[in-house]
């Protein structure tokens, strides 16, 4: 298993006996705002990520899991 850290809010977690990314995002808020707004794009930022590892020219292309922790 291969684990990058990316900053504060991204770590990447590369499992490859089942091909595997698992991508965790923290999110915090301090002020006002809408957590609605994070949350509704945690299904989008998964399939962004997955359609990035797509265009990967080696297969089998990896499955890219996501989770966030507010």
């Amino acid at each position: 298993m291969l684990i990058i850290k990316s900053g504060n809010q991204m770590k990447f977690f590369f499992n490859f006996d089942a091909n595997t990314i698992f991508i965790v995002e923290k999110k915090w808020q301090q002020g006002s705002g809408s957590v609605d707004e994070k949350i509704f794009g945690f299904v989008n930022k998964r399939r962004l990520y997955q359609n990035d590892f797509n265009q990967l020219s080696h297969e089998p292309k990896p499955t890219v899991e996501f989770s966030s922790i507010i």
